[in-house]
């Protein structure tokens, strides 16, 4: 495995490494620039956070050892978090304080918890209610988390949710289901 990981860490492609590449096609001429940009950018920061790791060496002097760990400990964090930010996206939170549903018809506040900027892209879910046992019980609501504004005022929203018509036991347990509305087996959240 070592092995791997050392060759595909000194692989050059005309002259450069994964990250020299990455950083080459974020540039304002490169195809596909403005679509595949936070990628390269993962791909960057990933290969120096793991060239950096790479090179991490234990010695026998403990001071030097310490000081080693501080220097690279400080370079791979920096690079994880670099790498975490280039692909990283908004965050939707449930805000409603009462969450006890009393009609087939109810509504539910929602936050998205950042703006969309450079290092957070916009998400898309899907909202619906399940049983414990997974069946889904209401309509699909849309939630598109994609706003630009600095005031998290306009960042809120009220969706509607329309259970399905059908026998609701109390003390049985309901869950609503934040997914990826491009794959709900993708959950973001169970509430």
């Amino acid at each position: 495995m070592e092995q791997l990981n050392d060759e595909i860490l000194d692989v050059q492609i005309d002259g450069m490494n994964f990250a020299q590449i990455a950083e080459q096609r974020t540039a304002k001429l490169c195809h596909f620039e403005n679509v595949y940009k936070n990628e390269y950018q993962a791909i960057k920061y990933a290969y120096q956070m793991m060239k950096t790791v790479s090179v991490l060496e234990v010695t026998g002097d403990i001071k030097a050892m310490v000081a080693n760990y501080q220097k690279q400990t400080d370079l791979i964090d920096l690079y994880y978090r670099w790498f975490y930010c280039a692909y990283d996206y908004v965050d939707v939170i449930l805000t409603t304080v009462n969450r006890k549903v009393t009609n087939l018809i109810t509504y539910f506040d929602f936050i998205r918890a950042e703006k969309v900027i450079d290092t957070m892209k916009a998400r898309s879910l899907v909202a619906y209610f399940t049983t414990e046992g997974g069946e889904k019980i209401s309509f699909d609501v849309t939630i598109v988390a994609n706003s630009r504004e600095d005031a998290p005022e306009k960042r809120t929203f009220h969706e509607k949710f329309t259970l399905k018509f059908r026998e609701y036991k109390y003390g049985d347990k309901y869950y609503l289901v934040l997914a990826d509305v491009n794959d709900e087996k993708n959950i973001f959240a169970v509430v």
